[in-house]
């Protein structure tokens, strides 16, 4: 099940400016003020912040809202512009001087148009660094060649249950670039999953497998869970296991993504039909920032994580 939707980030550097751990504060000064200038030409709904560190509990809480979200680097002290509709985000000066990001809860398509679309118009308008045989440079190594990445968060219970996940672990590994990264957020191994792809091939194929990919597991995953429907003891495991869990009343936060594996498969497969935006919506809620919004005193934390994740049940569930 595709949990957070999908997202493409591209890197881009412009000729005769170094990476900018290396440029002065004046240097990344004219940097920045050179891309604005050109990416204004683009007529996009873009606010501007001109420091992350000025505004990062802002910028924190629009970058949860999209879980899979690059990281701005340790010391680092970008600039951004975005687009709060679309969740266009574009970095200024982090570890290349552009990261341009795009988010749809739709499809990768959606996300490629868009990336696509604009790295088209700023190679009219600026002279990118882009080698005769390594491609597009970044200071990222891995980047170089396409700079572009495709990620989407995955979420397959029925499938860690069996350990069948290991058939798609050994597919993605075999391409350029592909990986399945668990997802745990310094909480216990969980089922959660991030499929990402840096293009080493062609943009287009290397599209096509992460979209095959990812619905050939979604697909594995839905027909997991009707066996699993079938199965008198395995229904009655995570019975009680869940059990267990409404008894306690609270969750940890190291535990949070397991219990949350339990719960949304023991729905699953009691009927309950749950899709991948409200597992996100879960997810999203009990993010940092977001829990500073939400005014949750730390020591109900643990209460409002139990909360969220029974959410997902009905009541005739939680009253087992």
């Amino acid at each position: 099940m595709i949990v957070s939707g999908y997202s493409i980030d591209m890197v881009r550097n412009i000729s005769g400016y170094r990476y900018p751990d290396k440029l002065s504060v004046e240097e990344k000064r004219e940097l920045r003020d050179n891309i604005i200038s050109g990416i204004a030409a683009l007529n996009l709904p873009l606010k501007y912040i001109p420091s992350y560190l000025a505004n990062q509990n802002e910028i924190d809480y629009m970058q949860e809202e999209n879980l899979l979200s690059m990281n701005v680097s340790n010391g680092a002290d970008p600039s951004l512009l975005f687009d709060e509709k679309t969740g266009l985000v574009i970095t200024i000066n982090d570890n290349d001087h552009m990261l341009i990001s795009t988010v749809s809860k739709k499809s990768w398509d959606e996300c490629y148009n868009q990336v696509t679309t604009i790295d088209k118009s700023l190679n009219n308008i600026f002279d990118i660094q882009r080698d005769r045989t390594f491609g597009y440079l970044s200071a990222s190594t891995p980047l170089s060649g396409y700079g572009m990445i495709y990620d989407s968060m995955i979420h397959l219970p029925a499938l860690m249950n069996k350990n069948k996940v290991m058939n798609s672990v050994e597919k993605i590994m075999k391409r350029p670039g592909g990986l399945l990264i668990p997802y745990n957020n310094m909480t216990r191994p969980s089922a959660f999953f991030v499929l990402r792809l840096i293009v080493k091939q062609d943009p287009k194929e290397d599209l096509e497998f992460a979209k095959n990919l990812s619905e050939e597991m979604s697909i594995m995953e839905e027909a997991e869970v009707e066996y699993l429907k079938h199965d008198e003891d395995f229904v009655s495991y995570i019975e009680n296991r869940v059990k267990n869990y409404i008894k306690d009343g609270k969750v940890q936060f190291a535990d949070f993504l397991r219990v949350l594996d339990d719960v949304s498969l023991y729905a699953k497969v009691s009927g309950v039909n749950i899709n991948g935006s409200d597992i996100a919506n879960v997810l999203i809620s009990t993010q940092p920032e977001h829990l500073n919004r939400q005014n949750i005193d730390e020591k109900d934390v643990e209460k409002f994580y139990f909360d969220r994740i029974m959410s997902l049940l009905p009541e005739k569930l939680r009253s087992i």
